[in-house]
């Protein structure tokens, strides 16, 4: 037990099994049925939920069948076996756990000990409609299990009631969070954290975790500087309570850890972590591959530094892992090939390269395919999108210099505009989506397809991420029945998905025209404009900045300056504050404007294209990054 406090799994299990055998011929079940559950929920953590799920279950089988011990054990395990995605196992001990508080209800004990169960049981039918992504069902379960969590510690029948409350309200956090209810989650992540303070203090586990929750749902809104602070939080505290390094629960942090530091930017102290954990598990191969082998910002990371062979191994690693388990047009092995390929991209692998590229880009920008992934975080999906796109375009944009033909060129000038419209997408979908229900409004038949539409998406996200975890596992570890179980459950809801789609595009079809804007081709964008009009537009990248212009007729001209970001910012930041000039007193502490360095942006983005755009009478321009912040008539 006291290995479990600091997240020691070897430990645990070593004493655990030896206890379980020195137990065996123990008539007294109570002995061996808390040792065998111990050992059963110790094993979940360590990823093997084959031997996990055998040992609860003899220990509830030795329970007799006059006891209600295992009245509050089956609900907890109910719990576990949603998280590790057998729902019809989940489902089969809540059932039992239901009728055990039937009959435990005409007992003289009951009134005392009915929070405690309470609690306990709609917590479980709380975690397996979360597990299947049915979170506004699953709401109001966790705020019941929550009061009688409360109730139970007022009561003071359980050693474990305060421990309960923790769980009980980090988890309400939790689905609030998968709701996209951000700021309530929040509030319910704070409170909690306040309560494990106050009650428990600043180095307990559970304190740890209702801070862990608070990081996720700050994470969620983007705010990685804050996240970060409270994840090393969380690493501070099981250092302080002695939780080795290569403990599960320090690695799981370090993960957390790395993520924020990614989502910022400091690559460097990202892959610092990365590398803690890689060398922390490295005589443990399966507790390794849950916490990190499937963490698609470890090859980002490993790429930025320059590190691309290291990023390559472990991507090509991930690529064939998620290609066994997932099939090749599973949007996490598409997300997989195409970071293999960004590697392969920097190796010089070009023709390889463009191959997977070339397979994965339909998959990661199918609609469908994007909205059935589980992310709390859909900034930092989008960001690593946008590390690909950037990828493939600059992949792209240097073959134009390598001989080839000059329709080849031509098409190589059409796929960087249709992926930099890729990437702009992203941007667009987010707003649409959020407003979307708004759009809706008025219209009761609209509103109830678009619902169910949205719900099926939903589960299928939740069932996706189970079905996801429980391939990564070792084969050893694998259940097939409960895998197979989840693609059954993911098939039923994608037809039915399907059917619903097809409603909405053959009764509403300006809305799914709003809700799924395609990305234009220049083709397109040369329909769209009037005689003697231009089509301008630019895409910025940390390394370049590419300029089409397109006219209404005539040959499209396409520009890859070497201009970043960075030093694209600092430009327009200057020449704006001539333009906006904030608290200024007088006309002459107005900065001069300086044309210098707008004359210079011309030359650079401009002139290199002036051929698509020179003759024409009037100009669309599609800005993007910093260049979105200053007219380009000023250069």
């Amino acid at each position: 037990k006291a290995a479990n406090v600091i997240g020691d799994a070897k430990q645990q299990l070593d004493d655990l099994k030896k206890a379980a055998g020195l137990a065996s011929t123990f008539t007294d079940f109570n002995i061996r049925s808390n040792i065998l559950t111990d050992l059963g929920l110790a094993e979940f953590v360590a990823g093997d939920a084959y031997d996990a799920k055998k040992h609860v279950e003899k220990a509830l089988e030795i329970i007799p069948s006059t006891s209600f011990k295992s009245l509050g054990r089956s609900g907890g395990f109910a719990v576990a076996l949603a998280a590790a995605g057998d729902l019809v196992g989940a489902e089969k001990w809540v059932s039992f756990a239901e009728k055990k508080l039937a009959e435990a209800s005409t007992q003289d004990f009951y009134k005392k000990h009915s929070s405690k169960w309470l609690s306990n049981i709609l917590r479980a039918r709380a975690s397996i409609l979360d597990a299947q992504g049915l979170y506004a069902q699953a709401e109001p379960l966790h705020r019941s299990s929550l009061k009688y969590s409360k109730d139970t510690v007022i009561r003071k029948t359980s050693r474990n009631a305060e421990h309960s409350r923790v769980w009980a309200q980090a988890l309400l956090a939790e689905n609030l969070a998968n709701q996209g209810r951000l700021v309530e989650a929040e509030i319910e992540a704070r409170e909690v954290l306040n309560y494990a303070l106050t009650r428990l203090g600043r180095h307990s586990p559970e304190t740890a975790f209702a801070i862990g929750k608070l990081a996720i749902v700050i994470s969620g809104q983007g705010r990685y500087a804050e996240a970060e602070k409270l994840v090393g939080a969380v690493s501070e505290t099981y250092r302080t309570i002695g939780s080795p390094a290569n403990s599960w629960l320090w690695a799981i942090a370090r993960r957390y850890l790395a993520e924020t530091l990614v989502h910022q930017g400091k690559w460097e102290a990202a892959l610092e972590e990365y590398d803690t954990i890689n060398k922390a598990l490295s005589a443990q191969p399966d507790i390794l591959q849950t916490v990190i082998g499937a963490d698609i910002n470890w090859p980002i990371a490993l790429f930025q530094v320059g590190r691309v062979k290291e990023a390559h191994l472990v991507a090509k690693r991930m690529f064939n892992r998620q290609l066994k388990a997932l099939g090749e047009t599973h949007y996490g092995t598409a997300m997989a090939r195409a970071i293999l390929a960004t590697t392969l991209a920097e190796l010089g692998e070009t023709k390889l390269a463009i191959d997977h590229f070339s397979f994965a880009l339909p998959i990661l920008m199918s609609s469908s395919q994007f909205s059935e992934t589980e992310s709390v975080s859909r900034g930092a999906l989008e960001q690593q999108l946008h590390f690909i796109f950037e990828t493939y375009i600059d992949l792209l944009s240097g073959q134009r210099h390598t001989g080839l033909d000059s329709q080849i060129k031509k098409d190589v000038i059409a796929e960087t505009f249709l992926v930099a419209n890729m990437a702009r997408r992203q941007t667009v979908q987010r707003a649409l989506s959020a407003s979307s229900a708004r759009a809706t409004t008025g219209n009761p038949e609209l509103t109830d397809v678009v619902r169910r539409e949205q719900d099926a998406q939903k589960q299928i996200a939740g069932l996706n991420a189970l079905l996801v975890d429980a391939l990564s596992r070792p084969e050893k570890q694998r259940e097939q029945r409960v895998v197979a179980d989840l693609r059954s459950r993911i098939n039923r809801l994608r037809s039915a998905r399907a059917t619903l789609k097809a409603e909405i595009d053959d009764k509403f079809p300006d809305y799914a025209v709003l809700i799924n804007p395609q990305p234009a081709t220049i083709e397109q964008a040369r329909l769209a404009l009037r005689p003697g009009a231009a089509l301008i537009a630019t895409y910025v990248t940390k390394r370049r900045t590419y300029v089409w212009a397109i006219p209404q007729e005539g040959e499209v001209t396409f520009a890859a300056v070497d201009l970043g970001e960075k030093e694209l910012a600092g430009t327009v930041s200057r020449l704006r504050a001539a333009l906006d000039p904030g608290n200024v007193a007088t006309i002459g502490d107005i900065p001069d404007f300086d044309l210098a360095a707008a004359y210079g942006l011309y030359e650079m983005l401009l002139k290199p294209v002036e051929a698509g755009w020179k003759g024409a009478k009037s100009l669309l321009v599609v800005a993007d990054g910093a260049l979105a912040q200053l007219p380009l008539s000023l250069l």
